[in-house]
Formats: C-alpha cells, structure tokens, sequence
C-alpha cells in the first residue's frame, strides 16, 4: 500500500510544456528571421513559411484576438527597428562630427 502513495501522478511530474503563448512566440521569432532575411534558399524558405501557416492557422483558430495581438506586436517591432536605426544613424553622425573637429 505504501508503495501506492509513493507514484507521481502526470500533475507532479516535471514534464515539458508547451502553452499558446509559446507558439505566437515562435511565430514572432520565424518573422523576425524572415524579415532580417535569415532564411537562405528556396527550400528552407518554404519549409519556414508552410510551417508559419500552419502555426498561424492553429493560432487562429484558438484565440479569436490572434491577428489583432500579431497586428499590433508587427507595429510595435516596426516602431522599435526605426527608433533603433534613428539611433545608430545618429551615433554615426556625432561620431563622424567629432572625427572632423579633431582635423
């Protein structure tokens, strides 16, 4: 009988999870690559963008506020990569200023 009380049960087990949340992160991160152009040649490029689609789909289809939250994250990233480049171009501006007053 002891032995019984002792078993895990699926609950208490440290077993891996995957939740919605990580899929729409993962969706996100296949974008980014995709738009920086880390997919390299016509094979993994469609194996990036059929696995996109499915990953879309299944994201749709279980969250009815899917496209409006990947809507307004695709804004936010586009809004954080042009203060981000404002920025290096600005630093390269001073940069290059300073290096003139020094002539």
């Amino acid at each position: 009988m002891e032995a019984a009380n002792n078993k895990t049960t699926p609950e208490t087990e440290n077993n891996p999870t995957l939740n919605v949340q990580d899929l729409y992160n993962l969706l996100l991160i296949l974008d980014y690559g995709s738009n920086n152009g880390l997919y390299r040649g016509w094979e993994t490029t469609m194996a990036v963008y059929n696995l996109r689609q499915k990953l879309y789909d299944f994201l749709k289809h279980v969250d009815p506020n899917f496209e409006d939250k990947l809507k307004n994250q695709n804004q936010q990233n586009q809004n954080n990569t042009d203060n981000t480049t404002s920025a290096v171009e600005n630093t390269g501006t001073s940069s290059q200023t300073k290096a003139k007053k020094k002539k």
